[in-house]
């Protein structure tokens, strides 16, 4: 069962990475910075962000379209923050978001850290808290070679994890939402608290000590631990404290929403279910640390946002992948010296010229602009949240929110913490309630214009609107609501149908013009793609014969998928339309 991280008041989408209001500019990367307490903030990079400075800050930053890391921490590197940053993996194989660690100041802070096989590797000391780790993926052509980690540390020790949001792939492998082996070295003094855990990991937390060292002082407590494939801990060679922790079984136990106590006085309710003793698997093999990027980067190239003086290597001349290029034009709001330029002669298209330093204003970054998207956020009341035609994230909180959508990088978040309301979407073109461009509970889904455009619903019980065109319209779960309106529409049944809690219900279907789509993933006694056929389908209250499959009653409007035609057992109703419509085996399409 998806876990909707807003139910335990955990992080989520909506309260991790760039924070509202952020208007970011793109550097074209990757990027090494050199200066000791150097602030990086407010850029998009495309490529691996290394630091290889102390004190380094890194801030309201997207990372996204590297290979191996998204941000490392050079070795012997200290004190490096990465605060309220999005790392995307999207589309990598064999990656890690952030690698980092060591020293008094280090931290990981309300992060949206996603699209990789390990979401976090820690090198040392750091404090790691209100993240949100999910969807990793791995695009590796076998699926047995896929390994997923939301938090590692193989050594080191003084680690603070709290309040952080793990989720782990569903039915697809991985190791654990935590593992703590020791594969370089001892591990001592590390706390794992007021966490929520989930997924399908082997095990959800991992506490392992090698041939290499021991580990010691361990603190589990206050989490929320979803069971893993195999079960909830798996401890080998050391004792480490596990307290007060809420655990449930996917499938057998109902999902807490319960708070959990931060001051670690007393346990969170309800009480913890014991875990049954699981069988132990093959232990898997420890992930290998992903090769960190070679030395060589380009210099110079356009940039911007906030990147300070002596910090950054760049590109050259506008192009990517060269070494040791030089040059000297920087932009944005970078003061002079910062950056290696472009070689002589490379000039932006809001302002620098190659062989100039400093200025302030802003460059472009050959993408059509150097915004890549807007950040719009609500109020605790009823918002109209309307973006601009580029890429636009808005957030809602309570009441009745409207998100107006009309690009394709558009996203709507709805999971902030204790929302409410009915909320509304209106795109103009295609969208997806359940589809990775929305987040949280949205109930309605409103297609404006003349298109072709699709509408998919999610979870909840939708209402879902098309426009004049000719759509394509799915409820997905839920006793969903579809109206068409004008145009050829053709309405997807592509879930499990259930009497009670999964029968739509179509407001206008026109027969003359309308289709019904079946998956026979599904149905599967439809047999394959194509037209219904005309033995399969009956008009009527049940079916007749051993071959009705969609039945449709002319008095009530229902229609019914029976597996196995009039042997007893095997009908169900998924739709509801008018009643007393002419309908026949044309219109029923099987997809």
């Amino acid at each position: 069962m998806a876990i909707n991280p807003s139910d335990f008041g955990m992080p989520d989408a909506s309260s991790t990475g760039v924070q509202p209001g952020v208007a970011l500019e793109r550097y074209k990367g990757p990027m090494i910075i050199t200066q000791e307490g150097a602030v990086i903030e407010n850029v998009i990079i495309d490529g691996t962000l290394t630091i290889a400075a102390d004190n380094v800050t890194i801030r309201n930053c997207v990372i996204q379209n590297f290979s191996n890391w998204g941000i490392l921490q050079n070795e012997g590197v200290v004190n490096a923050r990465v605060e309220y940053c999005d790392i995307d993996g999207t589309g990598s194989t064999k990656t890690s978001g952030i690698g980092l660690g060591g020293g008094s100041n280090a931290a990981i802070i309300g992060c949206d850290i996603r699209g990789m096989v390990i979401g976090i590797q820690l090198f040392g000391a750091a404090n790691v808290k209100g993240n949100y780790i999910h969807n990793l993926a791995d695009t590796s052509s076998n699926p047995d070679d896929r390994h997923f980690d939301g938090i590692t540390l193989f050594g080191g020790g003084n680690n603070v994890i709290e309040n952080n949001t793990i989720l782990m792939p569903e039915k697809n492998g991985g190791t654990a939402a935590v593992f703590i082996k020791t594969e370089f070295g001892s591990i001592n003094n590390v706390t794992l608290k007021n966490n929520l855990l989930g997924g399908d990991a082997s095990y959800t937390v991992y506490v392992e000590d090698t041939a290499k060292g021991n580990i010691s002082n361990v603190l589990i407590e206050h989490n929320y631990v979803e069971r893993g494939m195999y079960g909830y801990f798996n401890v080998v060679g050391n004792n480490p404290t596990i307290r007060n922790n809420v655990q449930w079984q996917d499938g057998v136990d109902a999902t807490p929403k319960a708070s959990l106590p931060s001051d670690g006085s007393s346990s969170p309710a309800p009480s913890a279910p014991a875990p049954t003793a699981p069988t132990t698997p093959t232990a898997p093999t420890a992930p290998t640390a992903p090769t960190p990027p070679s030395g060589g980067h380009d210099s110079g190239g356009s940039t911007g946002g906030n990147i300070p003086s002596g910090s950054v290597g760049g590109s050259s001349g506008g192009s990517t992948g060269s070494k040791g290029d030089t040059g000297g034009s920087t932009g944005g709001n970078i003061p002079s010296g910062s950056v290696g330029g472009s070689s002589g002669g490379s000039t932006g298209n809001k302002g620098d010229t190659g062989g100039s330093s400093g200025g302030k204003g802003p460059v472009d970054f050959g993408h059509g602009g150097n915004i890549k998207w807007n950040v719009d956020k609500g109020t605790n009341g009823p918002d109209h949240l309307k973006g601009t035609p580029g890429a636009d994230h808005m957030y809602g909180r309570g009441g009745n929110d409207t998100y107006v959508v009309n690009h394709s990088n558009d996203k709507v978040f709805e999971s902030i913490r204790h929302s409410g309301g009915i909320d509304t979407v209106k795109a103009s073109i295609s969208f997806s309630l359940s589809g990775p461009n929305a987040h949280g509970a949205i109930e309605n889904l409103v297609l404006n214009g003349k298109e072709a455009i699709s509408g998919t619903g999610n979870h909840l019980s939708n209402k879902i609107f098309g426009d004049a065109g000719d759509n394509v319209l799915s409820g997905m779960f839920g006793n969903d609501t579809l109206t068409g309106g004008p145009g050829k529409d053709t309405f997807v049944f592509n879930t499990l149908p259930h009497a009670r809690k999964n029968v739509d219900k179509i407001t206008d279907f026109n027969p003359s013009e309308d289709k019904i789509a079946l998956d026979n993933a599904i149905f599967k006694a439809l047999g394959a793609d194509g037209p219904l056929s005309a033995s399969a389908f009956h008009v009527g209250v049940a079916a007749q014969d051993a071959n009705d499959r969609i039945i449709s009653n002319p008095h009530t409007g229902a229609l019914i998928y029976d597996s196995n035609g009039n042997a007893p057992g095997g009908a169900v109703q998924f739709a509801t339309l008018s009643p007393h419509l002419n309908l026949t085996s044309d219109h029923f399409q099987i997809i």
